[in-house]
């Protein structure tokens, strides 16, 4: 249940911010799959719980947008992937690891970018 996932996140982000509130968390969505994986259906609800993190977190200036910047070609383009008429984001195959599950090379660039921009930032 990609919902109660969410606010379990949220519950456990708002806890810690209140425990720690020197310290500048940083929020991330779930990462994908490809298309042609076995597991592909399940980025659909992924797709529910990374759009309610954007919601909540997108506006703060930390988030890492992991599943964005994976389903992201070279060229920009978006890749996805449909299953029994859904459309969700799916790994670029650009960035798959051949268990087509995790990157490698091109994609760890790609992914850690952002997350390093993000912690000098968060100075």
């Amino acid at each position: 249940d990609p919902v109660a996932v969410f606010e379990a996140y949220k519950r456990t982000l708002g806890a810690l911010e209140r425990d720690y509130p020197n310290v500048r968390f940083i929020y991330a969505t779930e990462p994908i799959v490809m298309a042609s994986n076995s597991d592909a259906p399940n980025n659909i609800p992924r797709g529910v719980f990374n759009n309610l993190i954007r919601a909540e977190y997108g506006k703060t200036g930390r988030l890492w947008d992991v599943a964005a910047i994976e389903s992201t070609s070279l060229t920009g383009a978006r890749v996805q992937g449909t299953y029994q008429g859904q459309t969700y984001a799916a790994l670029n195959p650009e960035f798959a690891a051949p268990d087509q599950r995790h990157i490698y090379a091109l994609g760890e660039t790609a992914v850690a970018g952002p997350l390093l921009e993000l912690i000098a930032q968060s100075r």
